[in-house]
């Protein structure tokens, strides 16, 4: 329930709730968490979680029951007096596998490292061989999160058709990214989700929040033209006939050159798109400290004002959360928004 604003007087508060294989940490041992990091990313790799305890029970560390590779760990942080007197929000950071444990003495001290992966280890680690034949994007998402036992979402209006593409010696996670960013979409894996979704769509979704240059505790801003571009030509061979052709997109001085396979015309300017659209995503960047917002997540949009040529919307790539004996914090990496180029 909603109360007055909070005071200066009263502080922030941070309690960390770590549940491994399903069973709830016992707080004397939470108590021993030295410090909490966690990365959201939008696309490209998997959300992460590094718990490091010091001096912790050494029934906890090196006991029979101790944290072990493949196990599941699932994290939420309480913040209580966050916005208001004896406001108490559940921020649930998500559910990971156990991925590396490192421990070292005296004193004593635990890392263990998770990642938002399935505990089939396969998913990650196992190289595959296989041609998909006419298919989608949609399609092959749908039948590689099956065979983890995933939830699959499909967040993109395009109905992405594939002919044929090979997968070779390459483990599904990488695969699915590569697919993915290939047709210009991004892929996160979260909760035992893989969600596939459209850049452009969520780059359109509302902003999250919006900030002045007082509201920032630290802030950089790069602007460059190198590697930006208007338009772009695909030189690519057509299986059939090994003959090869060229397609164009955009126009303009500044011409991105790409060499890749394509099953059609139609196919080859799809990934010219995709293409051109990704290299001119970095063209404006900056990295931000700002006081912990729990409405903020990768994949979300902000707004930067009153700051000249700073201003303006952002994309959200990145997110992390460091919890520590010295308080909660959080740094985003973001990108300026840029008109796409959709023919």
């Amino acid at each position: 329930m909603k109360t007055s604003k909070i005071s200066k007087e009263i502080p922030r508060k941070v309690e960390p709730q770590i549940k491994i294989n399903r069973k709830k940490t016992p707080k004397e041992i939470t108590n021993r968490i030295q410090e909490i990091e966690y990365v959201d990313p939008a696309t490209g790799e998997s959300d992460s979680l590094d718990i490091t305890f010091s001096n912790a029970d050494k029934s906890f560390i090196l006991g029979k029951t101790s944290p072990k590779k493949g196990d599941k760990i699932s994290a939420r942080l309480y913040l209580f007096n966050w916005q208001y007197l004896e406001e108490k929000i559940d921020l649930y950071l998500g559910s990971f596998t156990l991925d590396d444990v490192s421990i070292s003495g005296r004193p004593l001290i635990a890392k263990y490292s998770a990642l938002s992966i399935p505990s089939k280890t396969s998913f990650k680690n196992t190289p595959r061989s296989k041609t998909w034949k006419s298919t989608t994007l949609k399609a092959v998402g749908r039948s590689i999160a099956k065979r983890y036992g995933l939830e699959f979402v499909y967040d993109s209006g395009a109905v992405i058709k594939i002919k044929s593409i090979k997968q070779s010696s390459q483990n599904d996670c990488e695969f699915l990214y590569a697919l993915a960013k290939k047709y210009g979409q991004g892929m996160k894996v979260y909760c035992g989700k893989i969600i596939i979704y459209s850049k452009a769509k969520y780059e359109a979704k509302k902003s999250l929040v919006t900030y002045k240059e007082t509201d920032l505790i630290s802030w950089s801003f790069n602007d460059s033209i190198y590697k930006t571009y208007t338009g772009a030509k695909m030189k690519y061979t057509n299986a059939k006939s090994n003959k090869t052709y060229t397609a164009s997109v955009g126009g303009g001085s500044r011409i991105l050159h790409i060499n890749e396979k394509a099953d059609s015309k139609a196919d080859a300017r799809l990934q010219a798109i995709a293409k051109l659209n990704e290299e001119n995503e970095t063209a404006t960047t900056m990295e931000i400290e700002v006081k912990p917002n729990p409405k903020l997540i990768a994949t979300g949009t902000l707004t930067i004002t009153d700051m000249g040529q700073v201003n303006g919307k952002y994309f959200i790539n990145k997110i992390t959360h460091t919890i520590n004996r010295n308080g909660y914090t959080m740094k985003l990496e973001i990108r300026k928004i840029q008109k796409r180029i959709k023919k």
